[in-house]
């Protein structure tokens, strides 16, 4: 996915209630019987997933090197699949299902992102990510299983995200319009299908510390090959 216009509504006002902050202050301590169980939810699904009959394409790294795909680390700067993940959860490296999360849609997202809208393996992973968001939205999660997940972020906080938006490569801002789409669809306007308009305050908390990560990884990258191809984008403020 390539969006090559994005718009963004600026945050409006500082709006943290001070019961909202209370509230996040008593459930500081993590409960770790809770977060065991809603990770367990977890490897059922990934389980369920490593054994399905269109797994195959997902199941170990891409061997682009032996297939002679010389354009996939350019195309994917984040590759994942399903052996990682479970190794990842083997290792106990996941601490909520947020997490677990976003590396399962890394798996279908960048398979659609790499392969023609269309083809075999775009449709089978197209496929697979609906199958996963149904059976991911039935784990209960626990606001004390996010630590600092789901602390309300500032007008700083949003105004930096805002910003850092229009930094980012058309590529990665498409993963990012991704993401959105699928954990938090109600902040997103489909102008036409390749001009994007977020609307920053309608995030919720959870959500925006994961693409504000997301967001951060990608410039941290970019920065690492120099500032070469930054695309510019035009903001709209509210």
């Amino acid at each position: 996915l390539f969006v090559t216009h994005c718009s963004v509504v600026e945050p409006r006002q500082e709006r943290i209630a001070e019961n909202t902050m209370a509230a996040h202050s008593g459930v500081a301590a993590t409960s770790s019987v809770h977060k065991s169980e809603a990770l367990s939810q977890c490897q059922k699904i990934l389980t369920f997933f490593r054994n399905h009959k269109d797994a195959g394409p997902f199941l170990e790294p891409v061997r682009w090197k032996e297939w002679g795909l010389h354009d996939y680390p350019k195309v994917i700067k984040y590759p994942m699949d399903l052996s990682t993940i479970q190794a990842k959860m083997d290792r106990g490296e996941y601490n909520n299902p947020l997490e677990f999360e976003y590396d399962m849609m890394l798996v279908w997202n960048n398979c659609m992102t790499y392969n023609q809208d269309g083809s075999d393996y775009y449709l089978t992973a197209q496929n697979l990510r609906k199958i996963f968001q149904e059976k991911f939205k039935k784990i209960s999660i626990d606001p004390s299983d996010m630590k600092m997940d789901t602390r309300q972020p500032s007008l700083a906080d949003k105004k930096a995200f805002s910003q850092n938006i229009y930094l980012i490569g058309s590529e990665d801002l498409g993963k990012l319009v991704q993401i959105l789409d699928s954990r938090c669809d109600v902040c997103i306007r489909k102008i036409d299908p390749d001009d994007i308009e977020i609307d920053i305050d309608a995030i919720d908390a959870a959500t925006f510390w994961v693409v504000d990560q997301f967001v951060k990884d990608c410039l941290g990258t970019a920065s690492k090959k120099g500032a070469g191809s930054k695309k510019a984008k035009r903001a709209r403020t509210s």
